[in-house]
């Protein structure tokens, strides 16, 4: 794990419980990371979970996605554009009633600009190869893998911005990390 230090990572705000923002590339942990911070009494919340509620709740499946947006770079900005002002919405409505601490997945948190809304940002970094055979056992598309990872910032520009690096070499060393950070960010 890695941290920044001084005052470019110490964005507290004054009041309130801490906030932290955990981002990641496709299949790199961040769901599983996400628990492991649960297991050490953060309250959390998926910005993925609430997409697929939203799209749930307006009875939307994958294939209208497809159909209206299709899968292009436009047609995935016009959809960011549509939902991520819903997911924000339910984001800040859960920090804000949450009396702990608080970490909250968000896959495109840099380039959302929603990291703004946190006190500190986490990054997991997985290697390529590892994230493609996490794909693969999911059952992904591989050419959908690459579509979507490629309209993400690179990895080395979201360890440039992030304030943590956890690097996810095994499910062991990732429990170990989490345990580790969770102490230092509580102690902030």
């Amino acid at each position: 794990m890695a941290g920044k230090s001084g005052s470019e990572s110490r964005r507290l705000r004054s009041g309130g419980p801490i906030r932290v923002g955990l981002t990641g590339s496709l299949a790199s942990g961040k769901s599983t990371t996400l628990k492991y911070f649960k297991k050490h009494g953060w309250s959390t919340a998926s910005a993925d979970e609430m997409v697929a509620k939203i799209y749930r709740k307006k009875g939307i499946r994958k294939e209208d996605l497809i159909a209206r947006f299709g899968r292009s770079p436009a047609g995935l900005k016009r959809l960011e554009k549509w939902i991520h002002p819903l997911v924000r919405e339910k984001t800040l409505k859960f920090i804000k009633k949450s009396k702990g601490p608080v970490i909250v997945e968000v896959p495109l948190l840099f380039e959302s600009k929603f990291d703004r809304y946190f006190d500190f940002s986490i990054f997991i970094f997985a290697p390529l190869k590892d994230r493609i055979k996490r794909v693969t056992k999911r059952g992904m598309d591989l050419q959908l893998f690459k579509f979507l990872d490629h309209q993400q910032l690179p990895p080395r520009e979201k360890i440039r911005r992030a304030d943590f690096i956890i690097r996810n070499r095994s499910k062991k060393d990732l429990k170990k990390e989490v345990k580790h950070l969770s102490r230092i960010l509580l102690s902030k």
